[in-house]
């Protein structure tokens, strides 16, 4: 299956600095779409979302891979999510 071209909006959008959480990927690219490339169901990706600790790195990492981007850009992402869900509480 070819790679959906919306990844390399998400790579430019991390190298510039415009995406500063995970949940800010999918005003580019619909959760259906990454959900189906690191292979899991929407509902999952949501739930992993809400607890970004149920992320496997695996997933993190193909996550960077499809994007293009460095895994510790995707994990620096992740991290910021993880604050933003729990500083809202």
């Amino acid at each position: 299956m070819a790679k959906d071209q919306r990844y390399r909006q998400v790579h430019r959008s991390i190298t510039n600095r415009r995406i500063k959480t995970l949940d800010q990927l999918f005003a580019v690219i619909p959760k259906s779409a990454m959900a189906r490339d690191i292979h899991c169901s929407a509902s999952q990706l949501d739930r992993k979302l809400k607890d970004v600790g149920k992320f496997r790195l695996g997933d993190l990492f193909t996550l960077a891979r499809l994007a293009e981007a460095r895994n510790i850009d995707i994990l620096a992402l992740a991290a910021a999510q993880y604050e933003a869900n729990h500083s809202a509480k």
